[in-house]
């Protein structure tokens, strides 16, 4: 079995969909949740998210498959929110023990194989300078998973655009984003509610978990506030959830924000 992990849009799929006839394919259909790194794929359910929607047996996946092919926007030096968060529920793939391999500390892993990934990055105006760092992100991905790069190479996307321009925002309006799923009941929350008392105005407070697939809309919002307070729960490593709050706000930054905070 083959397995392609991508981002792709429906007329994007369908141009390159016959190279990949007879693959187990992996997708956004929109019901992905982000990893919360309850360590239950580690300890309740070895090799198995908890969270049953569809993206449960990513590392079931992976280790039946042969080849790993992985098609992501080239998203700020790395992959896209959607394929990052695959790759997070991916983690039961490989053990929650450590040890020091090639020099540093990593996962030991589950199953005694080495997997071939190829990657392919799609976006514009690729500089040398881009090419460079998706290759060491990959390489970094693929070492911590004990997976073997065999490829990555870099392709012009159909809906290729010119850049946005930066806008200017002269609005007043502070807003104050919790990062946590957990929403209201989250200690990040309780922690944005006592800071909105000391900011002279009263701000808004947006709850990430309301927007999780309707990340455009909540870019927009963001967009139209002259400061934002990013607070999050801290972990030990990078996760999905936090992948997309660093790219809401540099979304943000194109309209050059007076203030941006994270917490």
């Amino acid at each position: 079995m083959n397995l392609i992990i991508h981002d792709l849009n429906e007329r994007e799929w369908t141009a390159i969909s016959e190279k990949y006839k007879g693959w187990e394919i992996i997708s956004d259909n929109g019901t992905i949740k982000p990893c919360v790194g309850c360590f239950g794929c580690w300890l309740k359910d070895p090799g198995q998210c908890v969270m049953k929607d569809g993206y449960n047996r990513m590392g079931a996946l992976i280790h039946k498959a042969d080849e790993v092919v992985v098609v992501s926007r080239y998203t700020y030096g790395g992959f896209s929110s959607f394929v990052k968060n695959v790759f997070d529920r991916s983690i039961g793939w490989v053990l929650p023990f450590f040890e020091v391999y090639e020099g540093e500390m990593h996962h030991k892993k589950r199953y005694p194989e080495d997997k071939p990934f190829t990657f392919i990055f799609r976006g514009s105006f690729f500089t040398e300078d881009e090419k460079q760092k998706a290759k060491t992100y990959v390489e970094a991905v693929c070492r911590n998973f004990r997976g073997r790069v065999v490829d990555v190479r870099f392709e012009e996307a159909l809906d290729s655009g010119t850049p946005k321009k930066a806008v200017e925002c002269d609005s007043d309006r502070i807003i104050l984003l919790n990062g946590s799923l957990r929403g209201d009941n989250a200690n990040s929350r309780k922690f944005l509610d006592k800071l909105s008392g000391s900011l002279g105005r009263e701000p808004e407070i947006i709850n990430l978990s309301s927007y999780l697939t309707r990340m455009d809309d909540l870019v927009q919002i963001l967009l139209s506030a002259k400061t934002v307070v990013l607070g999050m729960p801290s972990g030990d490593r990078v996760s999905a959830l936090t992948t997309a709050l660093a790219i809401l706000a540099c979304n943000c930054f194109r309209k050059v924000p007076r203030s941006v905070r994270i917490f």
